[in-house]
């Protein structure tokens, strides 16, 4: 009589082990597809209807995801808020486009004109909801704060030397942002784009200008 071959113990764990690995690797990168998802849905949930105006039932509605999720990821309507925001700021890119322009007149002449171009109006939404929540917010001052600290860093060895300091650049250069940001209020007004375009350089000359 031929005895079975039992399958060994080796075999059978690595077998099992091997399925657990590959769960466990689905698990992860699906929890972060949906906290990116959730992200991203409360930036335009933000942007479109202002921080105070942003439900978190739609906000999963646009992730395509239950509500119950938003509470598995993140801590509260606070706790999102402000991940958002922080998303928001990073997906502008500024830093970055501060850090690879030559010089920064480069930068706020680029800057500028990724805003006021018709595919900017995501941008200028983003900036004027952030800045104006800002006011009314701790979380999103908090944010802010962070934000403007890591960005005073990235330009503070490009500030000429003299009376202006690096904070003061950063402050004046994120002003004319914001400024920007507003700019689909003055539809009215019969001024091209390119036209308020041709300021931003020379009114940042004067900024950087040696006193």
């Amino acid at each position: 009589m031929t005895k079975r071959k039992r399958p060994t113990g080796k075999a059978t764990s690595g077998s099992t082990g091997d399925t657990f690995r590959r769960k466990g690797r689905r698990s992860v990168e699906e929890s972060r597809e949906t906290r990116r998802a959730l992200l991203n849905a409360a930036i335009l949930e933000f942007s479109e209807k202002g921080m105070s105006g942003a439900r978190i039932e739609e906000i999963a509605k646009r992730a395509g995801v239950t509500k119950g999720a938003i509470y598995a990821h993140f801590n509260g309507r606070e706790d999102l808020l402000a991940e958002a925001s922080r998303a928001a700021m990073s997906s502008l890119q500024m830093n970055r486009i501060a850090a690879e322009a030559p010089d920064l007149l480069t930068f706020v002449d680029e800057t500028a004109r990724r805003l006021l171009s018709p595919e900017g109006r995501s941008a200028r939404l983003l900036i004027s909801e952030l800045y104006t929540s800002g006011m009314r917010s701790e979380v999103i001052a908090g944010v802010l704060a962070e934000w403007h600290v890591d960005f005073v860093k990235t330009i503070e060895d490009r500030v000429p030397s003299g009376v202006l300091s690096p904070d003061a650049v950063a402050m004046c250069i994120n002003l004319l942002n914001l400024a920007l940001s507003h700019i689909d209020v003055y539809e009215s007004l019969d001024v091209g784009r390119d036209e308020v375009l041709a300021f931003v350089k020379p009114l940042t000359a004067a900024l950087l200008s040696e006193t």
